[in-house]
């Protein structure tokens, strides 16, 4: 699964924790009750230890050095059309 299928609406997307549950809680990117993922998140969530490592270089090739504060100070749309974008 890519991050752009898990992070398919808004409502698949969280700010200030790497997964959340049905109430909003903080949880395990990989809890059976995770609903939504923020970027780094989705990341660790769909691709293995490697392929993460490389997923990290390229946002940083596009100047985006630490995911999750970028991911938690944008939009959602910023987020999707970066998904996007790099395919991931």
């Amino acid at each position: 699964m890519k991050i752009q299928e898990l992070l398919s609406d808004e409502f698949h997307w969280t700010q200030g924790a790497l997964a959340r549950d049905l109430y909003g809680d903080a949880c395990d990117v990989y809890d059976d009750d995770a609903i939504c993922w923020c970027l780094v998140g989705a990341i660790y969530y769909c691709y293995s230890s490697k392929d993460a490592g490389i997923i990290t270089q390229r946002l940083e090739e596009r100047g985006i050095n630490d995911p999750q504060s970028w991911n938690d100070c944008t939009t959602w749309e910023h987020v999707r059309e970066l998904v996007t974008t790099l395919d991931i």
